[in-house]
């Protein structure tokens, strides 16, 4: 008799006790306890790598958005910086001319 999830398997090693029959069966029903759980466990191992990878991709995907708008705003300083010289070379010539 298989069990497919741990609380029918835990009833089961906790219902038999007595006899060397009685704790054979208890053992193979222990067995298949720890097998369940230890199935559960591979699963759960296996959705935290993909979790953690899922992260690391999403940090590297930050760090090339801080990059890029790093980048951005370094070009757009040095556009009002220009505009800013052509704003006060403009006003002293209206100045002069006034």
């Amino acid at each position: 008799m298989t069990t497919t999830n741990i609380p029918d398997a835990v009833a089961g090693v906790t219902k038999y006790y007595g006899s060397s029959f009685v704790r054979a069966e208890q053992m193979a029903r222990m067995a298949e306890l720890l097998a369940l759980i230890a199935k559960e466990q591979a699963d759960s191992a296996d959705k935290m790598v993909r979790q953690t990878r899922t992260l690391i991709r999403l940090t590297w995907a930050l760090v090339g958005l801080s990059v890029a708008l790093l980048a951005f705003t370094i070009v757009l300083y040095e556009d009002t910086h220009q505009l800013i010289q052509r704003e006060k070379i403009t006003q002293k010539t209206a100045v002069q001319q006034q």
